[in-house]
Parts: C-alpha cells; sequence; structure tokens
C-alpha cells in the first residue's frame, strides 16, 4: 500500500512537471495574464500624488510596461522584487548596481537604433547580394554585421503583417518610422525596474526617463509615432514570435481605449 502511495505521488510530481513544461512553451502564461487584464481592468493606475517624474515621461515605456501588467503611470512597476530581479538578470545582464549604468547609457545612445539605417537601406535592395553589400560595407566588425543581418531577417519576416496592421503603406514609410521608440521604451522599463530592484535611487531614474522623453519628443509628434517605432523596433529584434499578437493587443488598446493614460495625456 505504501509502495502504491509513494509512485502515485511520484506521478503527480511528474505530471505537474509536464504540465508546467507545456505553460511555458507554448505561452500560457502570457494567455493567463491576459485573462487577469480582462478582469482586473486593462490600464492599472496608481495615485502617486509626490512623485519627482512626470507620468508623462513615464508613458513613453507605455507598451512594455501593458505587456507585463505593470502601473502605467508611475515609477515602481507594482510587479514583486523578485520577478523584476530575475528579469533584468535574465534579458538584460543587470544583476546589482554597477551593471545599470552602462545598460540603461547603452539602451539611450545606442541599441538597436544605430543599427537601423543600415539595415533599412539593405531591406530595400532586391537581391540578398545588394542586401549583403549594404552590411558589409557599414562595418568590419563581424559580430556588428551578424547583429545587423539578424535584425534584416526579423525585419523581412514581420514587415506584411506591420504593413497590414496600418503602420505603413509602404517600405520607404520606415525611414521616418525608425527604431528609436523600441530603445526609449526599454530605457523607461528597465529602468522602473532597477528601481523596483533596488539598484538605482527616484532620482537618477527621473534622469533616465526624462532623457527618454526628451529623445522621442525630439523625434516623434504622438504617441502613435512612438508606438510605430517601438513595434518596428521590437519585430527587428525579435521577428515572428508568439508573444507578436499580444503586443499588437496592448498597443491598440493604447491608441484606441477611451481608458488609455495616451489619450487623457498629451505626448507633447
Amino acid at each position: 500500500m505504501e509502495w502504491i502511495l509513494d509512485n502515485k505521488v511520484l506521478l503527480l510530481i511528474i505530471i505537474i512537471f509536464i504540465l508546467y513544461r507545456i505553460f511555458k512553451t507554448f505561452g500560457f502564461e502570457m494567455l493567463l495574464k491576459r485573462g487577469i487584464r480582462k478582469q482586473s481592468g486593462k490600464f492599472k493606475i496608481k495615485d502617486e500624488k509626490h512623485s519627482i517624474i512626470d507620468s508623462k515621461h513615464i508613458l513613453v515605456g507605455a507598451i512594455y510596461g501593458q505587456q507585463q501588467y505593470a502601473y502605467a503611470n508611475v515609477l515602481t512597476t507594482g510587479i514583486a522584487q523578485s520577478e523584476v530581479k530575475t528579469v533584468l538578470e535574465h534579458y538584460y545582464g543587470i544583476a546589482q548596481v554597477s551593471d545599470v549604468e552602462e545598460n540603461l547609457n547603452y539602451f539611450l545612445n545606442e541599441a538597436s537604433n544605430v543599427y537601423f539605417k543600415t539595415v533599412y537601406q539593405a531591406f530595400l535592395k532586391d537581391t540578398v547580394e545588394g542586401q549583403e553589400m549594404i552590411i558589409n560595407s557599414a562595418t568590419d566588425d563581424s559580430s556588428v554585421a551578424e547583429r545587423a543581418f539578424s535584425y534584416l531577417i526579423h525585419l523581412e519576416e514581420t514587415f506584411e503583417e506591420f504593413k497590414q496592421r496600418g503602420f505603413v503603406q509602404n517600405k520607404t514609410d520606415l525611414e521616418k518610422i525608425t527604431t528609436l521608440g523600441w530603445d526609449m521604451g526599454r530605457v523607461v522599463y528597465v529602468t522602473r525596474m532597477c528601481y523596483d530592484a533596488g539598484y538605482i535611487s527616484e532620482s537618477n531614474a527621473k534622469k533616465y526617463i526624462d532623457a527618454a522623453y526628451v529623445k522621442s519628443t525630439e523625434h516623434f509628434n504622438s504617441w502613435k509615432e512612438l508606438a510605430a517605432s517601438y513595434v518596428l523596433g521590437r519585430n527587428m529584434w525579435i521577428g515572428n514570435h508568439k508573444t507578436n499578437e499580444h503586443i499588437y493587443t496592448v498597443t491598440q488598446e493604447l491608441l484606441t481605449d477611451s481608458n488609455s493614460p495616451w489619450l487623457k495625456i498629451s505626448f507633447k
């Protein structure tokens, strides 16, 4: 009897493990978060009257925040510290205070937008040979060229859907959009996670978030333009991916839902 009981426990553990792997592999975690959003309301707003950071500036990272179901208008994401620490270390290599400045400065000043002009010019070429010539003539660093080719492939994978969603009418429209919005959105949200992790002070967080807002308003004239740039940059970064539909959904909500903070606060 005891042997049978032990085997039932072991079988239960195996079933739970298998279900967990399926849950992670097929993105059911995202479906669960979307279900929570439907029950709780699309936008999480927190009343914080004494913040030194303008909520308008925080909204530059709104798509990323909505993807994670974070607070939309304040510095704290509202997500557990253990979770943000895991994300920071796993995706951004930020595991301690000394990692913060280099990473945030990279997103603010380099990141994907330094590749955009080269990738865009290659994208306009009709042949692989022409694309290779553009990218190889732009750099003699093989790792930089490799990343540019990766961005190009991802752009080719996702352009038609990006076009069908109404962000562009043709390839040449991309020149104005750029991927600056993607980089600035990450500056804002990664800064917020660093704050929640205890890696950066509120005053230093303000410095990066304000800088991201200034760069955004220098290049874009509306939340819609910023959104197009964010989605384009993310598409180039990840290519065809199971989470793309979710990004389009939260972007559309931010642009059109009557409760969206983007519709309640002007871009400039």
